[in-house]
């Protein structure tokens, strides 16, 4: 039974919650919009725009038997692993920083650097980020030829070939200006929705008559709506000062009556 009366209750404070955010949901719909605003502003005007350039390299093994089992194939993949490590380890991207004259370092050049490669395969994807189309491929070739002979000299491969050139972006690859704005539009609504409800929960004066019911467990007998209170108030202040008034002109009178 007391199961049930705490169900109760707490349904009824979950629709007067769901009334109170659908009475204020022109303030929240505001909020929410003035935050995506915001976060498109950020977007389109604070964060620099950065471009991608991918190129992609074949690594070629000869195998010495013509049939591959399961344990070639997993060996296949431990190197590639290891290609990976190569291609982001400090002696490649120092050169390449070396070779090029570039004002970066090591972190600075590997933070750009997305290295990866698909499952069961030879070919590995060399990414990089630059503010610059051209700079970014032009980084993403040189860390790739760089690596290719590192890996010719340290690896036993018959050869490592260039199966796609990196490409010159013509979209910037972040921000997402609509991803940021939409998130921004949420952080609105929520952040807006959040204030309104926890105004209500820590607000607890009696404002209604069923307030008074609910929480002081009398009966309302009558209500004076606010209005006339404060109209009642306004025409005893004039009647006393109409009565100050013509105090104060009988004082005058009977002053200039003895004068």
């Amino acid at each position: 039974m007391e199961t049930k009366k705490t169900n109760e209750e707490l349904e009824i404070d979950l629709g007067e919650l769901a009334g109170l955010l659908l009475s204020r949901w022109m303030t929240i719909a505001l909020t929410a919009v003035l935050f995506a605003l915001l976060a498109y502003g950020y977007a389109r005007i604070l964060v620099t725009p950065q471009y991608e350039s991918t190129t992609q390299i074949y690594i070629y093994n000869q195998q010495n038997t013509d049939t591959v089992n399961y344990t070639d194939l997993q060996v296949g993949q431990q190197l590639t692993n290891d290609y990976v490590v190569m291609i982001e380890s400090r002696s490649v991207l120092e050169q390449v920083i070396n070779s090029m004259n570039l004002d970066l370092t090591y972190e600075s050049l590997l933070a750009r650097l997305s290295v990866s490669s698909e499952t069961n395969t030879r070919i590995i994807d060399i990414t990089v980020r630059d503010k610059d189309p051209y700079e970014a491929k032009r980084l993403a070739d040189a860390i790739r030829e760089v690596a290719s002979e590192k890996i010719l000299n340290m690896m036993a491969v018959d050869s490592v070939n260039v199966f796609e050139e990196g490409n010159i972006a013509r979209k910037p690859s972040s921000p997402n200006v609509k991803k940021v704005t939409l998130i921004g539009f949420l952080a609105g609504f929520v952040a807006a929705a959040g204030l309104i409800l926890l105004n209500d929960l820590l607000n607890d004066s009696i404002q209604t008559p069923d307030d008074v019911e609910k929480y002081l467990g009398l009966s309302v007998l009558g209500s004076i709506p606010l209005d006339e209170v404060k109209a009642e108030q306004e025409r005893k202040n004039q009647k006393l000062k109409k009565k100050a008034e013509k105090q104060k002109r009988r004082s005058k009178r009977a002053t200039e009556k003895a004068g």
